[in-house]
This record gives structure tokens, C-alpha cells and sequence, in this order.
């Protein structure tokens, strides 16, 4: 079955003739089970045979973490070029002020350069990749910095509608969804959420107990599993790496955790995924 927003990508691609790949920074890009929104290759390179060939650490360590790090500092699109010399455009992706990811849009070589760069650390095959790969063109690039904008802010909306539905009965669980989600992966705590609630933190926990039928803690980690499921899915970070990203105080707890929301280890489920 195709996917809405990744069927939208693959016609932005044909019209642009351009190659998209997403880098989900948490996990956010899944639905309220934890299924990914767009195919799995969306979110790496390698489906890039440029970036395939020769991939290694130095492209995990540019596109998923550099130029993340880029993204959260520029929060505008910019033009970036890898370490193999291939050119794209990034467009940061932020949701309710938080950088959640990173758009890239491309691929392009170097005008005038027919071979890559660092290419005796590349395989043979990867100079003729280079070489059919389209000239970069500043100008056309910058124009299509802005079309890409717009159409990632329009994802955007599509992901939360399809990640957190807002719930018509009562605006306070849009309210409660919303600051979980904004803060899951860092140190989100029943005061807080009180505070924005104007409630006291006793009757807001009531409510959560109310409205969702589980406490604050319970459906903190509900979020925090539904992202590792997705970046099982969506990237080859080891567990310790994902417990990391998404909140769990350690590797241990996390998959104790994940056992028991889930039925199997973090691996297992990666491997049964993969292979479904």
C-alpha cells in the first residue's frame, strides 16, 4: 500500500527530477502505532547509488548528524556537499519550534568535476555514478529552496495529523498529546504539563487518568516506544544509540521496556520488520 506523503515525495521527485531522503532525528515520522509514513529507503541515502557506493561512517556522521546539527542552527534551507563531493539541498524540518529532521533534495555533482571526491577511497564504479549525475546549478538551486520549504511545512501538518489526530471531544488532550510530544525526548514532567493545564499537578494527573485511561508516566512511555519502533525501522542506530535519542535514562531500561510494550527485544522486532 502506498503511503499519502510518500506518494506526494515520489511526484515531487518526478516534477523536480531531484532524489529525496529524509532523516528522522527521533522517530516522529511514524503513525500513532508506530508504522512508518513513508517508505523505509526514504530515510537513508543508499538508495542513492552515488552515496551507496563507498558508504560508510563519513556519510552517517554528515547527513544524519552534521548536517542535523546545521539544520537545528540555520533553520532555513541551505546547500550543502558531502564528502564524496555530491551537492544537495537541506531543508530543516521543525515542528512546534523543535527540529525534528532534515529534507534533502538533490543529488548534483560538482560543475566541470568528473570524479568525486576522495575517490581512491571509493569503489570503481562510483566515477561513473558520479559522472551521470546532473551539473549543480547555484541559481536553480536557490529556487527550488524555496518551493521545497513551503512543501515540507505542508508534510509537516500531514505528520501530525496522521501522528497525533486532534481530538474534537476535548481540546485538553490535544493540549496533553502535544506537550508530550514536544518534550518525550528530553525531561517532560506532570508539573509542567500541569502549568500549561493552569490545573494542579494532583488534578492533572486525575485527568490524564480521565481522558487516556492510563497515568502520565504510562503514556510518556507509549510515546517514547512508538519512536523507537520507527527508528528500528528508519535507521541502523543500535539500541543504546536509540534509547539515547528518545529519552530512556539507559540501554537496559530500554529494552526491558520495549519487551514489554512490545512482546520482543529491539532487535528481534528490527529483524522481524525488516524481513516482513
Amino acid at each position: 500500500m502506498t503511503l499519502p506523503a510518500e506518494t506526494a515525495i515520489e511526484e515531487l521527485e518526478k516534477l523536480l527530477n531531484i532524489s529525496v531522503t529524509i532523516v528522522d532525528r527521533d522517530g516522529r515520522f511514524s503513525d500513532a502505532s508506530g508504522k512508518l509514513l513513508f517508505f523505509r529507503l526514504r530515510h537513508s541515502h543508499r538508495k542513492n547509488r552515488i552515496c551507496d557506493l563507498g558508504f560508510c561512517k563519513n556519510c552517517i556522521l554528515h547527513c544524519r548528524h552534521a548536517m542535523n546539527a546545521e539544520g537545528e542552527k540555520k533553520r532555513k534551507p541551505f546547500i550543502h556537499e558531502c564528502w564524496k563531493g555530491v551537492k544537495e539541498i537541506v531543508v530543516p524540518m521543525i515542528w512546534q519550534d523543535i527540529h525534528i529532521g532534515s529534507f534533502f533534495a538533490g543529488t548534483w555533482r560538482i560543475p566541470n568535476m568528473e570524479s568525486p571526491r576522495n575517490a581512491d577511497r571509493l569503489p570503481g564504479a562510483a566515477i561513473d555514478a558520479y559522472r551521470q549525475l546532473p551539473q549543480f546549478d547555484k541559481t536553480q538551486a536557490e529556487s527550488l529552496e524555496t518551493i521545497l520549504e513551503i512543501f515540507v511545512q505542508g508534510l509537516l501538518v500531514n505528520l501530525e495529523q496522521a501522528r497525533y489526530p486532534v481530538s474534537a471531544a476535548d481540546n485538553r488532550i490535544s493540549v496533553i498529546k502535544s506537550y508530550i510530544a514536544k518534550n518525550a525526548s528530553i525531561a517532560p514532567s506532570l508539573k509542567k504539563l500541569a502549568n500549561k493545564l493552569n490545573l494542579s499537578s494532583s488534578r492533572t494527573s486525575h485527568l490524564v487518568k480521565e481522558l487516556f485511561g492510563i497515568s502520565f508516566q504510562e503514556l510518556l512511555r507509549i510515546e517514547r516506544i512508538t519512536r523507537a519502533k520507527t527508528l528500528l525501522l528508519s535507521s541502523d542506530e543500535n539500541a543504546g544509540e536509540i534509547a539515547e535519542r528518545i529519552g530512556f535514562s539507559d540501554e537496559y531500561h530500554f529494552n526491558k521496556m520495549f519487551k514489554k510494550y512490545v512482546g520482543i527485544p529491539p532487535g528481534r522486532y528490527r529483524l522481524r520488520e525488516h524481513n516482513s
